[in-house]
């Protein structure tokens, strides 16, 4: 009995597999830019206390610093902005090999946090996409009677 539910199931199961996979690949291509700067970042990890010079809430709460490495003054933006003032003191996180990639928040709980959305997506996409077909083809194929 339970090797004929497997065989009924594994259509269903590989079709999951193959949409969860084709999700979490497209998740992975589409923020590759910040899974990368967060990976270079935390391979050569420096930290330096910056400024905030700008806010900017309607865009996706967006913040502005400015902040140095040596003698050499650097830029860069993120998110956090509308709890922030200009002028107030911010750590900025950079790459000590290229400073130039930057971030204000913690480079390792931010990449942990991407690889976390990217996974979620690709539990839930596919299951809800199965659930939603599964469901629409049980009532489609039901008697008039049973309804």
């Amino acid at each position: 009995m339970p090797s004929i539910i497997l065989r009924q199931l594994r259509p269903a199961v590989t079709v999951w597999l193959l949409m969860a996979l084709t999700v979490g690949f497209f998740g992975m291509i589409v923020d590759n830019k910040n899974l990368t700067k967060f990976h270079d970042i935390m391979k050569n990890q420096s930290q330096s206390v910056g400024v905030i010079t700008g806010t900017n809430c309607a865009d996706h709460d967006s913040l502005f610093y400015s902040f140095q490495v040596g003698a050499t003054p650097f830029h860069g933006g993120d998110h956090g902005g509308c709890y922030s003032r200009r002028g107030q003191a911010i750590l900025v996180y950079y790459d000590s090999a290229d400073p130039e990639v930057n971030a204000s928040a913690n480079p390792t709980s931010a990449w942990w946090n991407e690889i976390i959305t990217i996974f979620t997506g690709s539990i839930m996409c596919p299951s809800i996409l199965m659930i939603n077909f599964y469901t629409k083809r049980r009532r489609n194929t039901r008697s008039p009677h049973e309804v």
